[in-house]
Parts: C-alpha cells; sequence; structure tokens
C-alpha cells in the first residue's frame, strides 16, 4: 500500500512536509468522524458503512501511509510491533503466560 501511495505521490508531485502531512491526517480524520455521526445522526440512528464513510475512511488510510512514507517508517513493520505488544498486554490483563 505504501509504494501505490508513493508513486501517486511523485507522479503528481504530491509533496508536502511532514507538518503538512500530520495536518492532513488529521483533518482526515475529522471528515471520517463528521461522516460517521451524520450517517448515525449524531448517535439517534444506528450507525451503518456508507460510501462516505468508506471514501473518509480511504482518505485517511491514504494520508496516514503518506505521512509514514515521509518519516520512512514500514507500515508493516510497525503494525507488527503494535500487535506484539498488545498481545504481550493482553496476556498480562487475561494471566496467560
Amino acid at each position: 500500500m505504501q509504494e501505490k501511495v508513493k508513486q501517486l505521490v511523485e507522479r503528481y508531485g504530491l509533496s508536502a512536509s511532514k507538518e503538512s502531512r500530520y495536518i492532513d491526517l488529521i483533518a482526515q480524520a475529522g471528515d471520517l468522524g463528521k461522516a460517521l455521526l451524520g450517517s448515525s445522526d449524531y448517535g439517534l440512528q444506528e450507525l451503518h458503512t456508507s460510501e462516505e464513510i468508506r471514501e473518509e475512511a480511504g482518505n485517511l488510510l491514504f494520508s496516514l501511509l503518506a505521512l509514514l512514507n515521509d518519516f520512512d517508517i514500514d507500515e508493516n513493520e510497525v503494525l507488527d510491533q503494535v500487535i506484539a505488544r498488545y498481545e504481550e498486554r493482553m496476556k498480562e490483563v487475561l494471566g496467560e503466560k
């Protein structure tokens, strides 16, 4: 996924500073939140996936991957590290060895 984002950024000259990438990431998270709230009528109705939610989730993912690229962070490597930490925490919480 990161390579696809990298290629698109390079092809269309979408380079940005790391600070701008971060601000974009936060803005995209806000857009997803707005879509979620709107879809549920601000929590009054059951939430269902909509095309708008899918689109905003995709925008958020793109922004995160672009930021990871700017920091030369491999998505798979950091995800594996996070999963390992969660597994360790859950073992402690559940009293597993």
